[in-house]
């Protein structure tokens, strides 16, 4: 499986974040990694990775060097056994999702403890979130004590699972989702570690890529098994990656935001069809996207290019559709509203929307708690 046999082992092959990687590369120049470390942030986005090339290079007697940094040798002891899962005495994962307090105040013990081997010592507790209230109870006696020897490391998706005395106790890394275009990049280089860059149609290179790229939910890692299929199954085209995994195809999005932008009322038709959610996220995104290759004619992949020029024609409806979006978007607050989105896009339409689709009531701002992320900027699409 590619994302497992490929997975970044080196600080340049590591997708976005490139600001903790600066940071991160560095360090390694001296291996003053901090003794506590808490790396926070969703699934994919190189938590993992960057705690595992930490673990092998803190060992490691013969680092290869890069520009700026050392990297892990792949051939050295402490690496084999990170990259086979195997690890060894300089390095321990743990998965916090079967710990509890007897295993935090256990693994307290063994920290606590003198090497056999003389050298530093690297735990890495991956899905720390998973901890039970009791067991995170006791973390703190565990990451309080200052250890010349050994390195800790949490890695977790959710950056408020401990609270500020536990997080003060060591440095504090956000992880974000890449971008699409970075996603996109990386996926380039890997064609290349496959040789497949000059064999695969060249459909696939121009918008086969980045249609992974947009509908992996900013996951590096859901973004190369994605790659792993549409290789196999040989579905090169945006279209084809779109049916075969339940995607939004861009040539569906491009019909119905033109019909809109055109207040065709048979728009609504084929937004029936779809998960209103989804394709009012989507939508928001390509709009935002065409306005900006319509001021300063930048697009990320030429395909998009070629989509957003066709609109040209409706330039003077682009920024009202685009103001209703935003005004939907702030006013649904946290919560997304079907029937008030589906409502208040028939504004748009004026006289020409359909029957039983009248305007929506002011809507009530909700509590800002509950967190979603917004679709201007972001990389990631969701399934239906």
């Amino acid at each position: 499986m590619l994302a497992v046999d490929y997975r970044p082992f080196s600080w340049d092959d590591i997708c976005g974040n490139k600001s903790i990687v600066s940071e991160l590369k560095k360090r390694s120049l001296n291996r003053d990694f901090p003794t506590v470390m808490f790396f926070a942030g969703d699934s994919g986005t190189g938590k993992t990775t960057c705690a595992s090339i930490i673990a092998a290079l803190i060992n490691d007697d013969n680092p290869i060097r890069g520009e700026g940094c050392l990297n892990p040798n792949p051939e050295s002891p402490e690496s084999k056994a990170i990259l086979k899962e195997t690890f060894n005495m300089s390095c321990s994962m743990y998965d916090a999702s079967k710990m509890g307090k007897e295993d935090v105040m256990q693994l307290e013990e063994i920290v606590s403890s003198e090497s056999f081997f003389g050298g530093k010592r690297v735990f890495i507790i991956d899905e720390a979130q998973a901890l039970s209230q009791h067991a995170k109870g006791v973390t703190l006696k565990l990451l309080e004590k200052k250890r010349e020897n050994a390195h800790i490391i949490l890695c977790t998706m959710n950056p408020d699972a401990f609270d500020i005395s536990v997080r003060s106790r060591g440095l504090f890394y956000k992880f974000r989702s890449p971008s699409s275009s970075d996603i996109a990049e990386c996926l380039f280089g890997l064609l290349g570690k496959l040789n497949l860059a000059d064999s695969v149609p060249g459909i696939f290179i121009q918008e086969g890529i980045f249609a992974i790229a947009e509908n992996c939910e900013g996951s590096v890692r859901l973004a190369v098994q994605t790659l792993d299929r549409c290789i196999a199954g040989e579905f090169y085209s945006a279209d084809a990656i779109a049916e075969a995994f339940g995607f939004v195809g861009n040539a569906k999005l491009f019909e119905i935001v033109s019909l809109m932008l055109g207040r065709n009322t048979s728009a609504f038709r084929e937004i029936k069809k779809m998960d209103l959610k989804e394709f009012f996220y989507l939508s928001y995104r390509f709009i935002s996207d065409c306005l900006v290759y319509q001021r300063i004619q930048l697009a990320d992949a030429p395909w998009k290019a070629d989509q957003y020029s066709r609109l040209e024609n409706r330039r003077d409806a682009m920024p009202d559709l685009f103001n209703l979006y935003s005004d939907i978007d702030i006013k649904m607050g946290a919560y997304f509203k079907p029937v008030y989105c589906l409502a208040r896009l028939t504004d748009f339409f004026k006289e020409n929307a359909p029957r039983g689709l009248a305007a929506a009531p002011p809507c009530a701002r909700v509590p800002a708690e509950t967190s979603r992320r917004s679709p201007v900027g972001e990389s990631g699409y969701r399934k239906r």
